[in-house]
């Protein structure tokens, strides 16, 4: 939002905030377009919905969602390649010499985590390394479900060599975990995990991880939706913020 507010404020517009349920937010668009209390709209992914698509295509309302919808729309959006960044991830852990590796993630229809484990599984498939299915686990994207989900995986007869956590909270969970176990890190088990925030830089070890320019995202949504107002014929969907890896003492 910061970013967004930043691109929006430089050429005069106001950024307006709308918390809502996904299925409050179709008739508040429609109210709000048609009433014309903005000029544009810039949505989250998390609470788009057919019916949502279905109506601003029809009525040409100027918007940008930010994530990669998870069906077939008409939606103009932008995301992260979340899946390059499950790559750069699984492409690391192999690097450092890890053999067996784990992946801790969100719910089975989370899109972000989801897409993160197809890129480690891309990359592991190309190594001929196996991903068994018990060292693969889903659940809440918050502390207590990665320490649990953590917990899960040690129960196996064979432990893995190291850990993929879908965010930063499952991380954190998942840290917890291994020092209860009294499981060094990276010695006995690497972690990584996906974004710099909030916990990445304050547990120990510190943890690498791969990183999302989430300010620059909301920079580019800006920059779209302004483009979109004046040219309501554009179309975009596209992947225009690319992940990076930053290294710390968790592998």
């Amino acid at each position: 939002m910061c970013g967004l507010m930043h691109a929006l404020e430089e050429k005069g517009y106001t950024l307006i905030v709308r918390n809502m349920r996904a299925e409050d937010c179709s008739h508040y668009i429609q109210e709000a377009a048609d009433s014309k209390q903005a000029d544009g709209f810039v949505i989250h992914a998390s609470v788009i919905s057919e019916e949502l698509d279905e109506m601003i295509f029809e009525k040409g309302i100027p918007h940008i969602v930010i994530g990669n919808p998870n069906f077939q729309s008409h939606f103009c959006w932008i995301d992260i390649n979340n899946r390059l960044a499950g790559e750069l991830a699984a492409r690391h852990l192999l690097e450092r010499g890890c053999q067996s590796v784990a992946f801790i993630g969100g719910k089975p229809e989370d899109q972000i985590s989801a897409r993160r484990l197809d890129g480690v599984l891309t990359v592991l498939k190309e190594h001929d390394v196996l991903l068994p299915r018990e060292y693969v686990k889903k659940g809440e994207s918050v502390c207590d479900s990665g320490y649990r989900m953590t917990m899960q995986i040690l129960e196996n007869r064979r432990r893995p060599d190291a850990l993929v956590c879908a965010d930063n909270y499952i991380a954190y969970g998942c840290v917890n975990a291994l020092h209860d176990r009294g499981i060094l890190i990276p010695e006995e088990m690497k972690v990584i995990t996906f974004d710099d925030f909030p916990f990445s830089q304050i547990l120990k070890p510190m943890l690498s991880v791969v990183n999302i320019d989430v300010y620059d995202m909301g920079v580019q949504a800006g920059k779209y939706i302004l483009q979109k107002i004046k040219k309501p014929n554009l179309y975009v969907q596209s992947h225009i913020t690319f992940p990076t890896l930053i290294i710390r003492e968790s592998t």
